[in-house]
């Protein structure tokens, strides 16, 4: 990482995000975690660690990170290709969904490689589309243009925009008020703003340990979303609920005031979270006694936040062979923040009984249909 050997700045945050007080109450610290969710080719030395802390705030329940990376840090690599079956049609699902409202002009924010907006053109045939990423791939589609940087208050439109859209963004906003009232300020009255977010509340229960980190600052659950979509004036029209992986919603720009009364959640997600925590550690003293007894090769899946969450709480690494990853742009790299070398899930492929560490949350069937295809005699420990 590039600013290995300097220091870091961390940006504090002592006011809730939604009340904008200083009532926060510290809940739960992660000591040394790597700043950067991605893989690397640089050496173990240049890597960099910070505490996780997080508070909640007493008078609403939102649980949100103390201290955030600056973006220009936490996004300084492209590392977010969505991989998979269940991202394929996450992908399909939304876009047939943001179809039943006919947008022609699109702002996406956050489209990385334009997936999105490839299948939206096939089937929306008059419409254009503007893909604003801090690390783009370009797209030599004439209807696609991208655009390289953050989406925020300097951004200017250059045209007419009947949608925003967004996809697995807003839960790494830092400030959500100051993000929709961009989005907002974008619109005319009447806009859509459509847009799919992590199924967070439900992440929490299930135990997922991609729930909150770095990239996911705040515990950004559906009821706190709706609160910030009424504060800002946007009245949702419509909800979609994908699996127990995502929520899609639609909302219309308007210039009514709504109803943001907000009942406190502070008893109840201060509960679950500490609960959360407490099982997650159980999970990995679980593997780490499962590992000690397996004779052959271990490797662990997935090079990605799920894997460094499982090291920072303890994951005994020494007896892990390699990462085994999907993405042809983390092969041959190592994970972030570890000594492990990622490979290809075919690494597999003729070993006798091999044993993988499976902690990758709504990805799981998929997944272990996959290894199974490759080497049947696979033993899997979740």
């Amino acid at each position: 990482m590039s600013n290995g050997n300097k220091p870091l700045t961390l940006i504090t945050r002592d006011r809730s995000v939604v009340t904008g007080k200083k009532r926060l109450e510290h809940v739960l610290t992660y000591t040394h975690h790597p700043v950067f969710i991605a893989c690397t080719d640089e050496p173990a030395e240049r890597d960099v660690f910070t505490d996780m802390s997080f508070s909640i705030c007493k008078d609403s329940g939102i649980i949100q990170l103390d201290k955030l990376i600056p973006l220009d840090v936490l996004y300084s690599k492209y590392h977010s290709e969505a991989l998979g079956g269940l991202w394929l049609e996450h992908h399909e699902k939304f876009v047939d969904f943001l179809a039943k409202f006919f947008p022609d002009m699109v702002l996406e924010i956050g489209g990385s490689n334009c997936f999105m907006a490839e299948q939206y053109l096939k089937k929306r045939t008059s419409a254009y589309w503007t893909n604003i990423e801090p690390s783009p791939v370009p797209s030599d589609n004439p209807r696609i243009k991208v655009v390289s940087g953050f989406f925020d208050a300097a951004f200017k439109k250059t045209g007419k925009v009947d949608a925003v859209v967004h996809s697995h963004v807003l839960e790494h906003m830092y400030d959500p008020d100051a993000f929709l009232k961009n989005i907002y300020r974008l619109l005319d009255d009447g806009g859509l703003h459509i847009f799919s977010v992590p199924n967070l509340a439900k992440y929490l229960e299930l135990g997922y340990s991609n729930c909150v980190n770095f990239e996911h600052s705040i515990f950004l659950a559906e009821y706190f979303i709706d609160h910030f979509l009424a504060k800002n004036r946007f009245a949702v029209i419509k909800k979609h609920y994908f699996h127990e992986h995502s929520i899609f919603y639609a909302a219309r720009k308007t210039e009514k005031k709504l109803d943001t009364r907000l009942a406190s959640k502070y008893r109840e997600y201060k509960k679950k979270f500490l609960a959360y925590a407490r099982n997650n550690n159980k999970i990995v003293a679980d593997i780490n006694r499962k590992i000690v007894k397996t004779e052959g090769a271990v490797y662990l899946f997935g090079a990605h936040v799920f894997s460094q969450m499982l090291v920072t709480l303890g994951l005994r690494t020494e007896k892990i062979k390699f990462v085994l990853d999907n993405s042809k742009i983390k092969q041959g790299k190592r994970l972030y923040g570890t000594d492990l070398l990622v490979q290809p899930p075919e690494f597999i492929r003729g070993e006798k009984k091999p044993t993988i560490i499976l902690r990758v949350g709504a990805y799981k069937k998929e997944i272990q249909a996959q290894i199974r295809s490759i080497n049947k005699s696979t033993v899997f420990i979740e």
